[in-house]
C-alpha cells in the first residue's frame, strides 16, 4: 500500500461515484427518532432527535465540518444527536436514504438522480458541501496537462469505474478519447511520480499531498472548470422526510450544526482542529498522518468556499453549479430535472435572510 493508501480516500472515491447503485448492505441501520418514529427535534419531553448521517467514505479530513459540529455541540445546542456513520467501498449513502435506514446522506446530484430515474426513489439534495466537483486530471509542472486540450497525444492512468465521468468530460470538451493513450492504474500515485504516466485522474485535495511528499509539483486539471461541475458532497434525504414534521425539524437542526461547524473550518481557522479530531477523535482507528489530513483539508478549502457561498451562505447550490449538473444529467441520459431535486426551503429557514451563522 502506498504511504498516503488511507487519506488518499478520494481516489477510491471515484469507484463510488460509478457503483454506488449497486450497493446498500453496508448502510447502517437508523435509529427509530432518526427516521421519525421517535421524538423530533424539540418535540415532547424534550429529547433529542436521533439523526443518522451516512457519511460517503471512511470517517477522514472530508468530514471535519461535521466532527466540529460534533465536538462542539453545535448540534445538541439544535436538539439532534447525529450518529456519523462511517461509509466505505461497500456502502451506498443514496441506497442508505432511499431505503429508509439514514435520514440523510452525502453523495453526489448526478448519483441520487441516477437512483430517481431507475427506481423512482423519492429523493431530494437540500444543500451541497462542495460547489466545484473534486474530479481532475493531475500532471507535473514540468510536464503539464493545463486545459482539455493538453489531453491528446499523453498517457493518461486512468480507471474503469471513472470511465463514465470521464468520457463525459472528455465528449463536452470536443476531445477525441483515441488520441489519448489510457493506462490503468491502481489507487497510488506512484505512475505519475516515476513519469510512467503524464497525467493521473484524481480527486479533490488528497492526492496532491502524496505528490508534494513526493517531491512532485502537481498541476491540478479540474473537471469543474471545464463545464463538468455536477453538485457533490450533497445532502440527500428522502422526500417524505420534508413531510414529517418532527423529521424535517431534525433535518433543520441537523444543517444548522453542520454549517456552523464548516464555517468554524472555512471562516474561524479551525482546520488544524478538524484534523485533529479527524486523526485523534473520529477516525481514529484509520491510522491517519496528522499532517497528510491537515494539508489535504486546507486543499479541500477551495472547493467548499467560493464568492457565491461568501454572499449566500456555505452548502447553498449556485446557478452554475445547477446548470452544470443539469448538462452533465443530459449528457449521461439521465431523465431527470435538477429542479425535480434540489430543494432550498430548509437553508432558507435556517440562514433567515443570512449569509453567515453565529
Amino acid at each position: 500500500m502506498p504511504p498516503d493508501a488511507v487519506t488518499a480516500r478520494p481516489l477510491s472515491r471515484r469507484a463510488l461515484l460509478a457503483n454506488t447503485l449497486r450497493l446498500g448492505a453496508g448502510a447502517v441501520l437508523l435509529s427509530a427518532c432518526g427516521t421519525g418514529a421517535g421524538t423530533g427535534a424539540g418535540g415532547s419531553g424534550g429529547a433529542a432527535a436521533t439523526v443518522d448521517y451516512q457519511l460517503s467514505w471512511v470517517k477522514d479530513y472530508e468530514f471535519a465540518g461535521s466532527y466540529l459540529a460534533d465536538d462542539r455541540g453545535y448540534w445538541a445546542a439544535r436538539g439532534v444527536a447525529v450518529n456519523l456513520q462511517s461509509g466505505g467501498p461497500n456502502s451506498s449513502a443514496v441506497q442508505a436514504v432511499a431505503a429508509g435506514n439514514s435520514l440523510v446522506g452525502s453523495a453526489s446530484l448526478d448519483e441520487a438522480a441516477q437512483l430517481v430515474a431507475d427506481g423512482g426513489a423519492e429523493l431530494a439534495i437540500i444543500g451541497a458541501l462542495f460547489q466545484k466537483n473534486g474530479l481532475n486530471i493531475l500532471s507535473r509542472a514540468d510536464r503539464p496537462i493545463s486545459t482539455p486540450q493538453d489531453l491528446p497525444g499523453k498517457r493518461i492512468g486512468v480507471f474503469a469505474s471513472n470511465d463514465p465521468q470521464w468520457s463525459l468530460f472528455l465528449e463536452l470538451n470536443g476531445i477525441d478519447r483515441s488520441t489519448i493513450t489510457e493506462v490503468p492504474v491502481q489507487f497510488d500515485v506512484t505512475p505519475l511520480v516515476t513519469g510512467d504516466v503524464d497525467g493521473f485522474q484524481g480527486y479533490a485535495g488528497g492526492e496532491l499531498t502524496t505528490l508534494r511528499a513526493a517531491g512532485v509539483d502537481p498541476v491540478v486539471l479540474l473537471f469543474a472548470d471545464h463545464g463538468y461541475n455536477p453538485v457533490s458532497a450533497g445532502y440527500v434525504v428522502r422526500r417524505e422526510s420534508l413531510q414529517d414534521a418532527d423529521q424535517r425539524t431534525a433535518l433543520v437542526g441537523f444543517l444548522h450544526g453542520e454549517i456552523l461547524g464548516w464555517q468554524d473550518v472555512v471562516y474561524g481557522g479551525a482546520v488544524a482542529e478538524g484534523a485533529r479530531l479527524t486523526v485523534e477523535k473520529y477516525g481514529a482507528d484509520l491510522g491517519l498522518d496528522p499532517q497528510t489530513q491537515t494539508d489535504s483539508l486546507q486543499a479541500l478549502l477551495g472547493y467548499i468556499a467560493t464568492p457565491f457561498t461568501q454572499e449566500n451562505g456555505l452548502l447553498r447550490i449556485s446557478p452554475d453549479s445547477l446548470d452544470s449538473s443539469q448538462t452533465v444529467l443530459d449528457g449521461s441520459g439521465i431523465d431527470v430535472r435538477i429542479s425535480d431535486l434540489v430543494v432550498t426551503d430548509l437553508l432558507d429557514e435556517v440562514y433567515g435572510g443570512t449569509n453567515r451563522l453565529t
